[in-house]
């Protein structure tokens, strides 16, 4: 268990920080350095772990706004989700999510993280405070992260190439670990070295696939009668930057097995969602085509939890809020308040997407 912590934290902390370095000026921005293709996979092997492979995706660039969201899919088919600011010259991870099952612009979540991948000036001997953490959650004492930028023109060998890097070397102040991870300009992270206590290992970039989407998959509910719902797996394709809202809502008007097709009616669209990953409860706003329109009261419940599930699922979440416009639900049979949380039932496991 402490090879997997201790490899967790590394991949947090530096997995897929696509930056990228050849010019030696100190003048360069550390957004020079971030390797932010969009619709492209950066694939990585690891030898040491069976853990230290794993493939990145930038799930949305804000780039005028200086936020960047991605996701990792490590080797237990997890995904991570990270986002990153660029800020006063450094570019800082500020949130991380540790099951991404969804695909949805978080780029305006609150801060639950902070570690500064890059900062600047960009020259040898810059040095600055990753971050810190605990080994253990009970841990009294947390370890701090020393960042140093130790080459501008590193030989580094990888699966994909050979080529001028820039190394960054990462010390751990309990001298647990050491790291280094070298960057190329318009390329990213191609390397990181792991040597610990415990265990070595690396993570080489392998495979760099433009033109590139996100696949996966949900099951969408549908009732089978007033009492009774099932479902069907659906495939979605996200793309950097898409409108995920449109790709999520056009699952549940495609339905092969459910008699009316579509269970969402034509025009709703999502306003917001709420997660929290603590409580694992979602809250989703709707807009007022989302109100169906004569059918009866238990027809219309089971909707609801056709809706719930699929969206929990979704989400990886237990409960799910449903409002319309900012207020409460209310239809010509039903009424929730903005605090209900509806319970999520049945779980398959083609949804889960972990």
């Amino acid at each position: 268990m402490k090879r997997f912590i201790s490899l967790a934290l590394t991949l947090i902390f530096t997995a897929g920080l696509l930056s990228s370095c050849t010019s030696k000026t100190a003048t360069a921005k550390a957004t020079e350095y971030m390797g932010l293709k969009p619709d492209t996979l950066y694939v990585y092997t690891g030898e040491g772990s069976e853990y230290a492979g794993y493939s990145v995706f930038n799930d949305y660039i804000r780039e005028n706004e200086g936020l960047y969201q991605r996701r990792l899919l490590l080797s237990n088919n997890q995904y991570l989700g990270e986002i990153f600011n660029y800020k006063n010259g450094m570019f800082t991870n500020y949130y991380a999510e540790p099951t991404l099952t969804y695909f949805w612009d978080m780029t305006k979540t609150t801060p639950n993280n902070t570690l500064t991948i890059l900062k600047e000036p960009l020259q040898v001997d810059t040095s600055w405070v990753r971050g810190s953490f605990k080994r253990d959650v009970d841990a009294d004492v947390s370890i701090t992260m020393n960042a140093k930028i130790t080459s501008m023109n590193a030989s580094v060998t990888v699966p994909y190439g050979t080529f001028e890097a820039m190394e960054v070397t990462i010390s751990y102040s309990d001298n647990s670990q050491t790291t280094k991870e070298y960057y190329v300009k318009d390329l990213g992270l191609v390397k990181t070295d792991v040597v610990s206590d415990s265990i070595s290992y690396s993570s080489n970039l392998s495979e760099v696939k433009p033109g590139s989407s996100m696949d996966m998959q949900f099951a969408y509910f549908y009732p089978t009668s007033a009492t009774t719902i099932d479902y069907e797996t659906r495939d979605c394709k996200f793309e950097t930057n898409c409108d995920s809202a449109a790709v999520i809502l056009s699952g549940f008007n495609s339905y092969t097995e459910y008699e009316k097709g579509s269970l969402i009616p034509d025009g709703t669209k999502i306003n917001s969602v709420s997660y929290s990953s603590s409580g694992k409860r979602l809250k989703i706003d709707f807009s007022k085509e989302f109100m169906p329109i004569g059918i009866s009261k238990e027809d219309e419940y089971a909707i609801l939890q056709c809706v719930v599930n699929t969206l929990g699922y979704m989400f990886n979440a237990t409960s799910v809020a449903i409002t319309i416009d900012g207020g409460a639900y209310k239809s010509e049979n039903i009424e929730l308040e903005t605090t209900l949380y509806i319970p999520v039932a049945g779980a398959p496991e083609e949804s889960s997407n972990e």
